[in-house]
């Protein structure tokens, strides 16, 4: 949704439209990609603003993470998710596909069958009951250590979906770049281990940045 206010073309009057089905989620967005740009493009992280003023005030009026970030992390959660470009009808349009419903009494079954399947084998290896218990333990330190994070760390993490100076990230926030902020916005997730350096080998490097430390 942020992607297509900040994106849409004002040159088509028709308004942002989603349509939510059982299988998935369309969303279509005035005008097709500008100025060449293609799909392949904006799955690598491509942008190009179609609206300046928007583009450059999005920081202060939407959840907005960075230029051609959104889709990037759309892809890393690992979204069944296609983009079409349709030139004819001047319209980008996102779909999304979504998991079968309560309804979907096949897959519901399926899907018990294959639990208890799976509890049945747990039951006789050992071995799988500890390697269960670790990743439950891991899983909740992750939960715990999320839920600990101020609202201006969690923004900052997700900031970071894409590599981010130091420089960028202090800006992201509105503080300046001292040693003092960079010890208390960035090292500090540094030291928690949500967020790594892409440089970790030389961490005073001046191509340094950080990113979203991957699972």
């Amino acid at each position: 949704m942020v992607n297509a206010l900040v994106h849409r073309s004002l040159n088509w009057k028709a308004p942002i439209r989603i349509f939510i089905f059982d299988n998935r989620v369309e969303i279509h967005s005035p005008g097709e990609l500008p100025n060449g740009l293609s799909v392949d493009d904006i799955v690598k992280g491509t942008s190009m603003p179609r609206n300046q003023f928007l583009f450059t005030n999005a920081n202060f009026l939407l959840p907005y993470t960075g230029a051609g970030s959104g889709i990037l992390r759309a892809l890393e959660e690992g979204l069944d998710v296609t983009f079409r470009n349709e030139e004819r009808i001047h319209e980008f349009v996102i779909v999304i596909k979504r998991e079968p419903g309560a309804n979907d009494q096949e897959g519901v079954q399926e899907s018990v069958q294959e639990t208890h399947q799976e509890m049945h084998q747990v039951e006789h290896q050992e071995t799988n009951q500890e390697t269960n218990q670790e990743t439950n333990q891991e899983t909740n330190q992750e939960r715990r250590l999320k839920s600990s994070l101020t609202s201006s760390q969690k923004d900052i993490v997700n900031f970071c979906s894409i590599p981010r100076t130091a420089q960028e990230i202090l800006d992201r926030i509105g503080v300046s770049n001292q040693t003092r902020t960079r010890k208390k916005y960035i090292q500090s997730l540094l030291d928690m281990g949500v967020l790594e350096m892409t440089i970790p080998e030389k961490p005073n490097d001046r191509n340094q940045k950080y990113r979203k430390r991957k699972k």
